[in-house]
């Protein structure tokens, strides 16, 4: 998996380049294409002297990666692999320097990815929220009902687990707002939560890692 995702990015980096060069330019090679070939050796010294060498251009150089991802027809693959790659140079700046803003922006970015289209929740009869923790369908299972949505402050969310195993998770306070924190939920059972602060939640399941959700409290 891990070949595969330089994999993606060499083509990228490498296509850049062939870009640049049938314009008439002699092309220089980037930054991150430098952090590649030396993290695909795992050249840690390398990686560092990079890092440390164009220091002041790291933090741009990570959004530019950031917003590459953001076209609508960016495939998926080459997606993940970016901020992959983007990911490793900001935990290499933070190292350097101690400033741990870049990785952060990251890390929510590539959150953010594995999130569906983000919905305007519209609360049930009884004033409440309700987002559901579905059985398996069609080979797609531990996923929340929707895993995206826009609360106001103040609303109440029920978390009903439908599944057939248990949930526990917890909001994700490295990259948005903490607090949320829920005791094992049984199959059948439900959990809610009023939401007091305004703000981006992103949580996670404990027992299922790739089961991600997001709530934005609105004032």
């Amino acid at each position: 998996m891990l070949i595969r995702k330089i994999t993606y990015i060499l083509v990228f980096a490498f296509s850049i380049n062939i870009l640049i060069c049938s314009s008439g330019v002699a092309a220089e090679k980037s930054i991150t294409e430098s952090y590649i070939e030396a993290f695909e050796t795992n050249n840690q010294t390398m990686t560092y002297k990079i890092v440390e060498d164009n220091v002041e251009k790291i933090p741009a150089e990570l959004k530019t990666l950031i917003y590459s991802t953001m076209a609508p027809n960016v495939e998926a693959e080459k997606k993940e692999a970016t901020l992959y790659i983007a990911e490793q140079m900001a935990i290499t700046y933070k190292d350097v320097t101690g400033d741990f803003e870049p990785l952060r922006e990251i890390k929510k970015e590539q959150f953010e990815s594995k999130l569906s289209v983000q919905v305007i929740s519209v609360a049930n009869k009884d004033g409440v929220h309700i987002i559901e923790t579905p059985k398996e369908k069609d080979g797609h299972y531990n996923f929340f009902t929707p895993d995206n949505m826009v609360i106001k402050k103040g609303d109440t969310v029920r978390w009903y687990n439908t599944d057939k195993i248990a949930h526990l998770f917890a909001s994700f306070s490295i990259i948005g707002k903490g607090g949320l924190f829920t005791p094992n939920i049984d199959p059948g059972a439900t959990w809610d939560y009023t939401f007091e602060e305004a703000g981006e939640y992103y949580y996670l399941c404990f027992i299922h890692k790739g089961m991600l959700g997001k709530i934005t409290v609105e004032e």
